[in-house]
């Protein structure tokens, strides 16, 4: 039985071609979970990547290619392998938006004589 404020661990498929099935590399896998709310309703342009055994929705993702995926476990609570996987898989995603959005600063700016 589940107890409130305590994880539980559960199985997880993973749609096949999915961003989330590209950073995992695993369609099965288990993942610590503590939740009491999910997805009923899908919003638009979005679609599930994984669902737990009884049918519940537990990754969401974009479909426009963008990085976004959205995970009702608690992927750092079970991090080998797939959950360094996707915490990787955003930091790698986080530096290259950076690098694409922030303006560079001059390698003098900020240092001081």
């Amino acid at each position: 039985r589940d107890v409130y404020g305590v994880h539980t661990a559960h199985s997880v498929t993973v749609e096949p071609g999915t961003l989330l099935d590209r950073i995992t590399r695993d369609r099965d896998f288990d993942i610590s979970s503590h939740h009491h709310q999910a997805v009923e309703r899908l919003g638009e342009g979005l679609i599930a990547s994984a669902t737990a055994p009884d049918g519940v929705v537990e990754a969401i993702e974009t479909t426009d290619g963008a990085f976004c995926v959205g995970v009702q476990w608690h992927p750092e609570e079970r991090l080998e392998p797939e959950g360094l996987a996707l915490i990787r898989a955003f930091v790698g995603a986080s530096w290259r938006y950076a690098r694409a959005t922030v303006p560079s600063t001059p390698a003098s700016a900020g240092s001081r004589s």
